[in-house]
């Protein structure tokens, strides 16, 4: 590498440096390929990807409340009345 944070380093060891450095400051987002391809029941093909997910605990009271309270308040703005 000739300029910038990989001046004087082979392109593989400079990879991680410059990935490290866009990711720490905002300028990149982590992008994983889809690791492959699934037909849904419908027939519908779909997108797998290895990703950084997170789930809920649906039978926490704590989330649970917090929801319900959103969803009966006047900032609440629903598509249709029948999710209200």
């Amino acid at each position: 590498m000739l300029l910038g944070l990989g001046q004087g380093m082979k392109v593989q060891d400079a990879k991680p440096v410059i990935k490290k450095y866009m990711l720490d400051n905002g300028l990149a987002a982590p992008y994983y390929e889809p690791e492959n391809e699934v037909i849904s029941r419908t027939g519908d093909e779909c997108v797998v990807a290895l990703c950084d997910q997170w789930f809920l605990t649906y039978g926490e009271e704590q989330w649970r409340d917090f929801v319900k309270g959103h969803v009966k308040s006047k900032d609440f703005q629903a598509y249709s009345a029948k999710t209200q």
